[in-house]
């Protein structure tokens, strides 16, 4: 790999932001702290934001870029303006409300520089920040095979079996630029890379078993549960439904879409022909049907409480009027 050849060659971190002015400056500050010398970092400011360009002004560094973007363009459009724009041979993706861990470079480097691959993806493990405080994410390392089965067939109903989060993403820039962010995306812009990255010649993923990014999660996990966006993600998958293999494919309906549905109050005939089209591609795997259908019980168990919750509280409301 022709990177291979370079002592130290240039990493340019990528940070869309839109919004989140405070957050923002902890992530610019972790990048430009990095403990490996070669870095230059590009926010992407995706829209009119006066406050976060104000505050972008007061960080003196050359290492900083700023690339103002007139109009919103989406996350995943404003990723691609900064890949076109850094002059990195390696561009590590960081969202602006996450941190980057000093080391966090240098040590998907040396692993980059000892990859079998020629064209190296590097992820890691990562400290969660959740409500209930934090933890180190995923459970389960990437060590080889198929990513979707690796992302999509949970062993529990717990969240962070396997992650490939995009706040720990190192990855060469021709790479990117030969096969970039889909524009356009409401969800699931992180696994429709890297479902597409993993069938180009010479790409593998490389995994870190040390947390090297600190990744907010609560608004995170609550946005996903109660979007209704569960019909985007039917869809999302159904295009998709050859390179997800039938298992991934399942198991996603299993557990991304199926909790969502009950959660917002889908009809039972549509929760029922979730579960049916769930079954139908996980039917030689019992793990799978197994999953499947305790996902969609306990799905359904939680929006029962949901709504007898809802009630109570709509009776108190009126018996205090």
């Amino acid at each position: 790999m022709l990177f291979r050849n370079m002592t130290n060659p240039l990493v340019s971190f990528v940070i869309p932001t839109r919004d989140r002015p405070i957050q923002l400056i902890r992530a610019v500050q972790s990048a430009l702290a990095q403990t490996y010398p070669q870095v230059e970092v590009i926010v992407v400011v995706d829209g009119p934001d006066d406050l976060v360009l104000a505050l972008l002004d007061d960080i003196s560094s050359p290492a900083l870029h700023i690339v103002p973007v007139p109009q919103p363009v989406g996350g995943a459009e404003a990723r691609n303006i900064g890949i076109r724009y850094a002059s990195g041979q390696w561009i590590a993706l960081l969202d602006d409300d996450d941190q980057a861990m000093p080391d966090r470079i240098e040590q998907q480097l040396r692993r980059a520089h000892a990859s079998r691959y020629p064209l190296p993806v590097v992820s890691s493990r990562f400290i969660a920040v959740l409500d209930s405080g934090e933890q180190i994410l995923p459970r389960r390392l990437y060590r080889r095979g198929d990513p979707a089965r690796y992302l999509f067939l949970r062993r529990s109903f717990r969240y962070g079996d396997g992650l490939l989060h995009t706040s720990t993403l190192l990855l060469p820039r021709t790479l990117m630029l030969s096969c970039p962010f889909l524009g356009g995306l409401r969800r699931h812009q992180d696994w429709d890379l890297i479902l597409r990255l993993v069938t180009l010649p010479g790409v593998g993923i490389e995994m870190l078993p040390q947390p090297l990014a600190r990744v907010q999660m609560q608004e995170q996990r609550t946005s996903v549960s109660t979007s209704p966006d569960w019909e985007f993600s039917l869809d999302w998958a159904r295009e998709r439904r050859r390179r997800l293999g039938r298992r991934a494919y399942a198991a996603f309906l299993a557990t991304e879409c199926m909790p969502r549905a009950a959660k917002v109050g889908a009809s039972r005939r549509r929760q029922r022909a979730l579960l049916r089209e769930c079954l139908r591609h996980a039917w030689f795997s019992p793990r799978v049907m197994v999953l499947a259908t305790a996902f969609f019980i306990r799905a359904r168990k939680t929006a029962r409480k949901a709504k007898a919750f809802s009630a109570a509280e709509t009776t108190a409301s009126r018996s205090d009027q």
